[in-house]
């Protein structure tokens, strides 16, 4: 079951997603939409209506590549802006640890010249 509604649906509803991951989706989401069909169809409707109808009950294929684009890419986006925000807390930790080592190379005198022994013994 294919034509060219379906392949139009299929393409503005994976719009949001590229490489190998919106053939994957596209292709599950196409098995679905099918397989409802076919449901459709087993329930004493034509094929044509058939997917006229899976297609419809689905909804506006916008909505779901908003769906999917959120579902498919928002964890990667969010483990990209956890991983830098690490990556930068770290740098910063670097930072002020090796300003903090220069300032005491800077300021640290040998003990005999800081100051004077109390007990009495040289």
């Amino acid at each position: 079951m294919s034509g060219p509604d379906l392949d139009t649906y299929l393409r503005r509803a994976t719009r949001g997603l590229i490489g190998a991951r919106r053939r994957v989706v596209r292709q599950e989401l196409h098995a679905n939409i099918v397989q409802h069909a076919l449901d459709l169809q087993m329930g004493g409707l034509e094929a044509s209506d058939a997917l006229a109808r899976a297609l419809n009950d689905f909804g506006p294929p916008e909505r779901v590549s908003g769906g999917l684009t959120r579902v498919h890419t928002l964890p990667a986006v969010i483990t990209a802006l956890l991983l830098a925000s690490g990556i930068g807390t770290v740098a910063y930790g670097l930072t002020l640890h090796d300003a903090g080592t220069a300032k005491t190379e800077r300021t640290d005198t040998p003990r005999s010249e800081a100051a004077p022994n109390r007990t009495g013994s040289p």
